[in-house]
């Protein structure tokens, strides 16, 4: 029987949610093949906590990748911005360590110009069937269409925060946050 694989990704990882890296290090001693990305809003992320994430990765190896998300984290701003904007904050959350190259618009809002930014540094644009602008990404990850992930695969999307019904912490009492086969 094949092993079935997970997709699993966090958003909203910040300062305020480092203490939520308990869950995650939950999830990697019980699963020795686990990983996420965690969608990090850079300008409410100190190197204190990319510092915590280097420490699970040094314990455990690689297993948390960082990636951005928005750069504040306000409904629509990647909506503002252009090309040459987005481009300039997602090089600026790599220099910070935010380096998964991957980007993911807060509540999923963008437009083409961070497709086109994407294209340009040549990240995968992470997105949602409702938000998406078809036929513009070279590499694309759209969360709730399968055709996007290997059959079989599941995926797991939720919040570092308790903002939503997907809170990682509530996500793991539910026992959502378990890998069998």
């Amino acid at each position: 029987m094949r092993e079935r694989i997970y997709i699993v990704d966090m958003d909203d990882f910040c300062d305020l949610t480092v203490p939520e890296l308990d869950v995650i290090e939950r999830c990697k001693k019980d699963y020795k093949e686990f990983k996420v990305t965690l969608f990090t809003i850079p300008a409410h992320t100190s190197q204190f906590a990319i510092n915590k994430v280097t420490e699970l990765n040094d314990k455990y190896g690689t297993f948390i990748y960082l990636a951005p998300h928005g750069w504040y984290h306000t409904r629509g701003e990647c909506l503002g911005w252009t090309k040459d904007e987005a481009i300039d904050k997602i090089s600026a959350a790599k220099e910070m360590g935010l380096d998964a190259p991957i980007f993911r618009a807060p509540g999923w809002l963008l437009d083409k110009d961070i497709y086109d930014a994407c294209n340009e540094l040549k990240y995968t644009i992470a997105t949602h069937t409702d938000m998406r602008v078809d036929k513009v990404a070279l590499k694309e990850y759209v969360y709730n269409d399968v055709r996007f992930r290997a059959k079989g695969t599941r995926a797991i999307h939720g919040h570092m925060t308790n903002v939503s019904g997907n809170y990682i912490c509530d996500l793991e009492a539910k026992g959502t946050l378990t890998f069998g086969g």
